[in-house]
């Protein structure tokens, strides 16, 4: 069963602040976040080589269907969010600087090499 984006997106929101919270000094000399996060991934679920599914699709790997994702922050970006008021059914719209997407990522041991067909 599939977990609500929100959720996931709280999850890595939260493993952030802990890990932020257990390195304060790594973070304070300029460590990022994402790097403390593969480093995580790497000691609690034995991740060796991780990249984006598109990525591995570049590398000539697909994927396994139903692999779980390893979540990092992906490169800030501003956009503008619709909000819709039920009071008066009314719409506005906002902009948000530096907005954090969430980037998935796929270890190796979770695709495999796509074999060339020929006809």
């Amino acid at each position: 069963m599939k977990k609500d984006p929100n959720a996931r997106r709280e999850e890595l929101r939260q493993l952030s602040k802990q890990l932020k919270d257990l390195n304060k000094i790594a973070v304070a000399r300029g460590v990022r976040v994402n790097d403390l996060l593969i480093d995580y991934y790497n000691e609690a679920f034995k991740t060796t080589e991780l990249n984006t599914y598109e990525g591995w699709k570049n590398k000539g790997f697909q994927v396994k269907k139903g692999s779980q994702s390893y979540m990092v922050w992906a490169t800030p970006r501003d956009i503008k969010v619709r909000e819709k008021r039920l009071s008066d059914n009314t719409e506005t719209e906002k902009e948000i600087k530096d907005y954090f997407a969430v980037c998935h990522l796929f270890d190796v041991s979770q695709v495999v090499r796509i074999e060339n067909q020929q006809n």
